[in-house]
């Protein structure tokens, strides 16, 4: 499999440590005042109807501009910065620009969990929101989920204009699609890039270093594009030409040597990230119900070429000792093809599904065993520190 690069670099820091950023260009600026406030306490996710959306007024036939002046509204610049606690005290951090997008009228913007942390393991202390009428607001971190590099913030401020996502259904490969965010900080105003979407269901699956720990970031369901994500870019909207999000965009592909891949780029589809918004904005979090297995993913080649019964799905690498999949009797060499009411065609599809159960349900696995099917109950437990 190539290297999903989700662009994280270094930037060494006078009289500090180094901070690990999403590629995401330094801030330049001022720095952000105040410290970061407690996380908001969390509330019900109240996501706006059509009427009450950015794209309310956009025609059918809208173009680009009209797309693009309806949205703009709901799209913030994020700066990320200031001092966290080290293991011998405070440790100096670096700033970061990122992007963002207003999902609901109180105050709750989506963005990427790199932008948050700078790249490293911890939140950073500052989080400021520059809105499109010139307002600098501080901003709270909500909650934030490393495995789909997804987070939300909070601000408290008035008259803002919410953006909605689009149904997953009614995304099609060729829909034309704007890229929206502060690539490389280079202004007040975002940068515009258009493109199309040039598949769908890819695979975001990455053990990344952040702040010298692997960081496992498995995403299916990823909309790939032509529409230029650069650094800046990262959590902002990828937008429909009905003004609605079809992905938050996150990553660059990296060729050999790694250069940058000229025209690929990903953003975490609508259909993955809305459901996780959700959770962080209602409890601060997301519980993903534990298994107990390594996987990798089985593609359609791989099942011709072994002459598998299926067609794609998630092989069993391993299954640890004890775990929930053991007790259960799930093998090495099962190849997953339904957790719950949930497909699955890959392992990102497993992380998918195992986000909408907790710890403590029993949920049914399917799976293609020897050539046959196999359906087994496994009650998940809690995932384990650090995994």
């Amino acid at each position: 499999m190539r290297r999903i690069l989700v662009a994280f670099a270094a930037l060494a820091l006078l009289g500090g440590a180094v901070a690990c950023t999403d590629n995401d260009k330094p801030s330049s600026g001022a720095g952000s005042a105040g410290t970061a406030a407690p996380q908001a306490q969390a509330q019900s996710y109240q996501p706006p109807s059509k009427d009450q959306s950015a794209a309310a007024n956009l025609g059918e036939n809208a173009g680009p501009s009209q797309v693009v002046k309806a949205i703009r509204p709901s799209v913030v610049r994020i700066r990320a910065g200031g001092a966290q606690q080290g293991a011998f005290g405070t440790v100096s951090r670096g700033e970061g620009t990122g992007t963002g997008f207003i999902v609901d009228a109180r105050g709750y913007i989506v963005t990427n969990n790199h932008v948050v942390t700078l790249g490293s393991t911890q939140e950073v202390s500052n989080l400021q929101a520059d809105l499109w009428d010139g307002r600098t607001v501080d901003a709270r971190l909500v909650g934030r989920d490393e495995r789909s590099d997804l987070a939300v913030i909070k601000i408290d401020a008035d008259n803002l204009t919410p953006i909605r996502f689009a149904d997953p259904t009614k995304v099609e490969v060729g829909d034309e699609v704007l890229a929206i965010g502060f690539a490389l900080d280079l202004g007040a105003n975002p940068t515009i890039t258009k493109g199309v979407v040039s598949a769908k269901d890819r695979v975001i699956d990455e053990s990344l270093s952040a702040g010298g720990r692997a960081v496992g970031v498995s995403i299916s369901g990823a909309i790939q594009t032509d529409a230029a994500i650069n650094p800046g870019n990262s959590g902002g909207p990828l937008v429909n030409m009905r003004g609605e999000v079809v992905g938050v965009n996150t990553a660059g592909l990296s060729g050999s040597g790694g250069q940058p891949v000229q025209g690929i780029f990903f953003a975490v589809s609508s259909q993955v990230g809305e459901p996780i918004v959700r959770a962080l904005i209602e409890s601060g979090k997301v519980e993903r119900g534990f298994l107990g297995v390594e996987l990798v993913s089985i593609t359609a080649d791989t099942a011709r070429a072994q002459n598998l019964k299926v067609k794609e799905g998630a092989g069993l690498r391993a299954v640890t000792p004890g775990s929930p999949a053991e007790k259960a009797g799930l093998r090495v060499g099962d190849i997953i093809v339904k957790v719950g009411d949930h497909d699955v065609k890959n392992l990102g599809d497993v992380t998918n599904a195992l986000a909408k159960y907790k710890p403590g349900q029993t949920v049914k696995v399917q799976v293609s065993r020897n050539g046959s099917t196999v359906a087994v109950d496994v009650t998940l437990g809690d995932r384990p520190a650090g995994q």
